[in-house]
């Protein structure tokens, strides 16, 4: 079955780490699938209304690493979301009806807030 959604969730580590949001990407534009690329982050950070917002700073992350790695095409929706992580996620992931979720390998807490790898370790 070929995937039509993909979720990528990504994890605190700077950019240059983002291997779980690469190989999404590769997947998403080999599938010729949408993906949607979380972050999960405190109450007190998302507002979506700001300048610089963490959506802006998100969209910015995505497109680099998406301009850097030739996977052109992707549509890719980039979500902000808040609370606890592990159900912040899995409710997103439930209401796209996504088909794939890729998240790093390793669960790691920063800042009060479990990491990507931390959603795989739960479920």
């Amino acid at each position: 079955m070929k995937p039509k959604t993909i979720v990528s969730v990504l994890d605190s580590l700077p950019a240059a780490k983002d291997v779980a949001l690469r190989k999404a990407l590769a997947l998403a534009h080999w599938y010729e699938s949408d993906l949607h690329v979380l972050h999960v982050g405190p109450r007190n950070s998302v507002d979506e209304n700001s300048p610089g917002s963490v959506t802006d700073e998100l969209a910015k992350r995505i497109t680099g690493i998406a301009e850097g790695s030739g996977t052109g095409g992707v549509n890719i929706i980039p979500v902000v979301l808040s609370g606890r992580p592990v159900r912040a996620i899995a409710d997103y992931v439930a209401r796209v009806s996504a088909d794939l979720i890729v998240v790093g390998q390793k669960a790691r807490r920063a800042s009060r807030y479990w990491s990507a790898g931390s959603f795989a370790a739960d479920c």
